[in-house]
Formats: structure tokens, C-alpha cells, sequence
């Protein structure tokens, strides 16, 4: 090290880089099996409830969006196609884009993707009737 000194080499200390947040974390709690939630997005609404850890329940009338979301290039993005194959899966409960019957999804993200091909966070569309989001009430830190 000494070495490089002499030589007019100086070694800079590389400035520390900051960790990114860890993803977050959320646990199934009992408590919330009847526990209504409820979502308003782009032209959808519907009342959720988490019934199981793996296992999300749409209320009959649901109002689906009708509009697909689109890449910049005009195809069809990722969300768009898992929420049309979600909505062909149940399309025996669907009647002119509403729920005609429960529609049981297995994660807050097939709820968004079924409901408004989702284009954000669900777990912070999810809101009960105090406005706390599902994920104020379910977040493991």
C-alpha cells in the first residue's frame, strides 16, 4: 500500500452503497376472514375478503375494468394477458363484466389482475372500511 503511495496512487475508499428495503412481508391473520375490503381502481370495484392464507374471495357484482392495458408499442402487457386468462378461468361467473357468483383467487395480485389487469400495488388498493390498507394491517417487520 505504502508502495502506491510513493508512486502519487491513492486508493479511495468506495462510498458505501445504501440497501435497498427489504420486499415486504405479510401474514395471513384469522382475525381478517371477515374483514371487508375494498377496492376502487380504474373503473373496477369489488369487496374482497382473505378467507384462507392462500385464498382470496371476490364478492358476487364486482364491476371488472373493460379496457386492457397496453404496452407503449400497442401490444398486449403481461398483466393484461394473466388477467384475461384469469377472467376466461371464471368466465362462467362473469356477466357483462361483473361477478355474477364468488370468484376465489389464490393472492392479492391475482386480485388485481383480475379485477383492473393490475397496474400497481394491491396491497395498498385493498382498503377496509376504518381506510386502512391491507397492507398497514398485515405487514410482518
Amino acid at each position: 500500500m505504502w508502495v502506491l503511495v510513493r508512486l502519487g496512487i491513492q486508493l479511495k475508499d468506495a462510498a458505501p452503497t445504501k440497501k435497498r428495503p427489504p420486499k415486504a412481508r405479510h401474514r395471513f391473520n384469522k382475525a381478517l376472514k371477515t374483514h371487508a375490503f375494498h377496492v376502487k381502481r380504474g373503473g373496477s370495484e369489488a369487496t374482497v375478503y382473505w378467507t384462507a392464507a392462500k385464498e382470496m374471495t371476490i364478492v358476487p357484482g364486482a364491476k371488472l375494468v373493460r379496457e386492457p392495458m397496453l404496452n407503449r408499442d400497442g401490444s398486449q402487457s403481461y398483466g393484461t394477458k394473466y388477467g384475461d386468462k384469469l377472467r376466461a378461468d371464471n368466465a362462467a361467473k362473469i356477466s357483462d363484466y361483473t361477478t355474477t357468483a364468488a370468484v376465489t383467487l389464490r393472492s392479492v395480485n391475482e386480485v388485481g389482475l383480475f379485477l383492473y389487469y393490475g397496474d400497481t400495488n394491491g396491497w395498498l388498493e385493498l382498503i377496509d372500511d376504518d381506510g386502512k390498507t391491507l397492507d398497514e394491517l398485515t405487514r410482518v417487520d
